[in-house]
């Protein structure tokens, strides 16, 4: 699912002018900016620059890869994301075990974060998030966090911060629902770690369903349990996902119709400043 986004001063719409948003205003404190090594040189640390600017749009997207374990296979997402000028997009189920926390790797001009996928009971790699930057992206990125090995955070020099959530949540089964619970207590605890004057955007792959009856532009016929925890999350923390206002999103997008119904499982939430978006 890919998302175009700006701010606004009113916030009436999930695609709006984003001419409220200061680079610096005077007498603001400017994070540091995180510094990794690429090719023995350091990204430039510019503490005068931001993910979100005045008048632009910056697109991000969420894409379950199914597999990444092969180079070509990033490769070929670096290029789509070069192809549409997305700027960051979050990945889940990559598949590429590693013993570091958080792997840094550079390709083609981007970085790539993941946190280790996991093997399962025939120990074969399952799972695993991240996360992948172009080089304008990279340049703000101020520190990646992993909670747990289906949570990251990364977050991005501004004023305000933009803080990334990257999720990948378990399948919706009997055998998982302690696993479920889980992850959304551990979810909700991250978010409320979140300063609330950062601009924050929480993507990934839910497993959920959502039915006509929770939304208003629904692909399944039925919201299923993962769907119910999803909603009953923005009913909590007061979000808006894309799935109650799709078509203004995804026009943006550049998507079709039938690529915009396909992508209603993907959900992503924001919230803004002053509470939340309205749709």
């Amino acid at each position: 699912m890919e998302t175009v986004l700006r701010e606004s001063s009113n916030h009436q719409h999930f695609v709006a002018s984003n001419d409220s948003v200061a680079s610096n205003p005077s007498g603001s404190a400017a994070p540091e900016v995180l510094q990794v090594p690429t090719n023995n040189k350091q990204t430039t640390n510019n503490k005068n620059q931001t993910i979100m600017k005045p008048r632009r749009y910056t697109r991000v997207a969420t894409l379950n890869v199914r597999t990444a374990r092969e180079d070509w296979r990033l490769n070929e997402l670096i290029h789509q994301m070069d192809s549409y000028n997305i700027s960051i997009v979050a990945i889940q189920e990559h598949r590429r075990v590693h013993s570091d926390e958080l792997l840094y790797k550079h390709m083609d001009n981007h970085l790539i974060v993941t946190a280790s996928a996991w093997r399962n009971t025939a120990q074969a790699a399952t799972g695993g998030v991240g996360i992948v930057l172009n080089s304008a992206a990279e340049k703000v990125l101020c520190d990646v966090n992993k909670v747990s090995d289906r949570i990251i955070v990364a977050t991005f020099a501004g004023n305000p911060k933009t803080s990334i959530i990257v999720v990948y949540s378990p399948t919706n089964t009997r055998a998982h629902t302690e696993a479920v619970d889980e992850f959304y207590e551990q979810l909700r605890n991250t978010i409320d770690d979140i300063p609330p004057h950062n601009f924050l955007i929480i993507m990934g792959d839910w497993n959920a369903k959502l039915g006509p009856a929770h939304v208003k532009f629904a692909h399944d016929k039925r919201t299923n349990e993962n769907g119910t925890c999803l909603l009953d999350l923005a009913n909590e923390k007061y979000f808006a996902s894309p799935t109650l206002c799709l078509k203004n999103v995804l026009v943006n997008a550049g998507r079709s119709k039938t690529q915009r119904v396909k992508t209603t499982c993907l959900i992503t939430f924001l919230s803004t400043p002053s509470g939340k978006i309205v749709s």
